[in-house]
């Protein structure tokens, strides 16, 4: 027997909320060192890992199998059986394969992630191709039939089989029931292959109880109310353990390695893919790029006259230069239609009369970006650099833009997003919440029958300085006599509860638990969304939403467009208007004179309470402590008002520089033009 002729096709990770403990690396680690060649993973419902797990399972050299535990109706009562829902595993063998998984795994998800519509045998019949089906396990349909004694187990196996010509497999599950020997009674009358799957919801018997806090949350019930155990725990088992289950029935561990060989899923991993922008004179997306951006330079100059009266011949060919190399970079990366897509949404939103913001972040350093009309800010004048929002040298490197619009219209942008690409191309991204703080404690101590005061009577021994590595160092039992003074180690040691509190507690830190929508975020896609990933619909909204992270649909090579919500566009917005009309009727943002001596002596002051990232009380006491007196200043402030630089005084080396208290140092002379702005502090 080979140690490696076994693999796990039906696994749920921490993606089956509140039903996993495991984690995709801990999963993928744990196959290699089982000497896997593969492993699946088939969420309940969804397919919110499966760009993660293919990555990290090529990054380790063994073979992915992207599945999903799907929910079903039954295959005798029809449309009509809503009451009667099963499982089935599904595995993508092809591209086929997985785009007809994102439609059922889509469909199943039709009214939301958290309210599960099984799909009908019909809709799975119509998007069978390409996919392996498995049985289900005990939750499936023919096993419950089994169980029941039901005849009617035969033509459910005939319905799959015939469906899937090939393709269905009778999955057995490693529990002592009579279920399996009828299950191997059908597979041997209609001539249906057998696979044994574990069904696997923890990575080690260890695990269980976790797993089981995990049901009692989901169920909002105790341990206590939990019920009946299982007699085999849910566990991601080696080789030698399942083939001490199955050995008397080789072909069904044989029959994983079959189907393991008989899946081959390629995604198309490398980008970036972009809705294309398409010219009605029939020029490429780059040209059209090239027109515009020079002809918006063009436009842009008697501004950056204006903002800089002592430009001199030579600096402006500066701009021509510039903006010639960043298309150069623009069009070498495939990203000429990003910018175009871009450009026409903030050009609309202008328009239309919706406040957009100036640009933030890297996209800053780009001149292509304000040529366009994307950003308001010129680059040149304020030093910054193009590689740093876009670098030519990094491979598979796509750069943010993150803008800005009024918070009360956003929504208009969005919706003409929509329209001008189609709602089948567009979507939010989703994020992910993770069991991240101290309520964990709380929810733990209460299923396993703590009471409030217990628990407050533990976590006030915790100091909140590293209070996660505190809980470590308790359940590791570290001898230091510092640790057993800041840690209630001798009450773990003492009290089992306490000691599964913390235990508990701390494996569930970073585990997720929640799914959200990225709503300041959307994607844009080439074609229909569902040959990229699964969507579920969002409630109310115009917009569905992918099962993907933002993360994970940037490793498909699509690109993610980042609309922020800004209230104080909107009151700047109305300031300009009211100006406008009392006092100056050609007042505009973009001409702003940035040498206002009462504008600086205002932050100087530190009454910026509506000023935009200069409205908290620390960064108010830096700006009091800087006396920022020009416009570079200002960028400092706001730059280095971060942990690092406030703890290890390069604030104070900032203000005392200014001041002239130290004086001005740089490590070599040619750093002197980049750092003089700044004092010789890097930022």
């Amino acid at each position: 027997m080979s140690t490696s002729s076994f693999v796990h096709l039906h696994v749920h990770t921490e993606y089956s909320l509140l039903d996993s403990t495991i984690r995709i690396r801990e999963l993928v680690a744990k196959a290699v060192e089982y000497k896997m060649p593969a492993v699946a993973i088939t969420d309940t419902d969804n397919m919110s890992g499966a760009i993660d797990f293919y990555v990290r399972c090529r990054k380790a050299g063994i073979k992915p199998i992207i599945g999903a535990e799907v929910s079903i109706t039954s295959v005798l009562w029809g449309d009509k059986a809503v009451n009667h829902v099963y499982k089935l595993v599904l595995l993508c063998m092809n591209t086929t394969g997985y785009r007809n998984l994102c439609r059922i795994v889509s469909a199943a998800t039709e009214k939301g992630l958290s309210t599960i519509t099984p799909v009908s045998p019909a809709f799975l019949s119509a998007h069978s191709d390409g996919l392996i089906c498995l049985s289900g396990g005990k939750s499936g349909e023919l096993a419950k039939l089994c169980g029941q004694g039901s005849e009617d187990a035969v033509s459910v196996a005939a319905w799959y089989r015939k469906q899937f010509q090939g393709r269905f497999y009778i999955e057995l599950f490693p529990e002592p029931t009579r279920d399996l020997a009828n299950l191997s009674s059908i597979a041997r009358e209609l001539d249906i292959p057998l696979v044994v799957a574990a069904d696997s919801h923890c990575l080690a018997p260890e695990d269980v109880p976790l797993y089981e806090v995990l049901q009692c949350m989901k169920r909002g019930i105790t341990l206590e109310e939990l019920g009946e155990r299982s007699s085999v725990e849910p566990c991601l088992y080696p080789s030698e353990v399942m083939w001490r289950m199955f050995g008397d029935c080789p072909e069904t561990i044989f029959n994983t390695l079959t189907i393991v060989d008989r899946c081959n899923l390629e995604l198309q991993m490398d980008g970036p893919h972009l809705p294309r922008y398409e010219s009605l004179d029939g020029r490429s997306s780059h040209e059209v790029l090239l027109q515009r951006a020079s002809d918006g330079l063009q436009s842009k100059m008697p501004i950056i006259r204006t903002q800089n009266p002592a430009i001199t011949q030579g600096l402006e060919m500066s701009y021509s230069e510039r903006l010639q190399h960043e298309l150069e970079s623009i069009s070498a990366k495939g990203l000429s239609d990003y910018f175009l897509v871009v450009a026409e949404y903030v050009n609309w939103a202008k328009d239309n009369g919706i406040p957009v913001g100036p640009g933030r972040g890297a996209v800053g350093g780009s001149l292509v970006a304000y040529a366009l009309g994307i950003t308001a800010i010129d680059p040149i004048q304020n030093s910054l650099i193009f590689e740093r929002f876009l670098n030519p040298l990094k491979q598979g490197m796509f750069p943010d833009i993150y803008l800005d619009f009024c918070a009360e219209r956003r929504k208009d942008v969005v919706d003409y997003i929509v329209r001008r690409f189609s709602r089948e191309k567009v979507c939010h991204p989703s994020l992910f919440e993770c069991f991240d703080d101290q309520g964990i404690f709380y929810e733990v101590g209460s299923i396993i029958g703590m009471a409030e005061d217990e628990i407050n009577r533990v976590l006030v021994l915790i100091p909140e300085y590293n209070f996660w590595e505190q809980i470590s160092s308790t359940i590791a039992r570290d001898p230091h006599p510092r640790i057993r003074i800041t840690c209630p180690y001798h009450l773990a040691k003492k009290d089992k509860k306490v000691a599964s509190l913390l235990n508990i507690s701390l494996r569930l830190h970073r585990l997720i638990r929640r799914q959200h929508v990225h709503a300041a975020c959307i994607i844009i896609a080439p074609d229909d969304l569902l040959s990229w990933m699964p969507i579920a619909d969002l409630p109310g909204q115009n917009l569905p939403q992918s099962h993907l992270e933002f993360r994970n649909v940037e490793r498909l090579g699509l690109i993610n467009f980042y609309l922020f919500g800004l209230k104080n566009l909107s009151l700047n917005d109305a300031i300009v208007k009211l100006v406008q009309a009392t006092k100056d009727p050609n007042l505009s943002l973009e001409l702003l004179p940035l040498d206002d001596h009462a504008t600086y002596r205002m932050f100087a002051s530190g009454e910026t309470n509506y000023v935009f990232q200069f409205g908290s009380s620390g960064i108010q006491e830096l700006l009091k402590r800087l006396q920022p007196s020009c416009f570079e200043d200002v960028v400092a402030a706001r730059a280095i008002y971060r942990p690092g630089p406030l703890e290890n005084g390069m604030v104070d080396t900032l203000i005392d520089c200014k001041h002239g208290r130290k004086p001005v140092a740089y490590i070599l002379p040619e750093l002197e033009p980049i750092l003089e702005n700044t004092y010789g502090v890097l930022i």
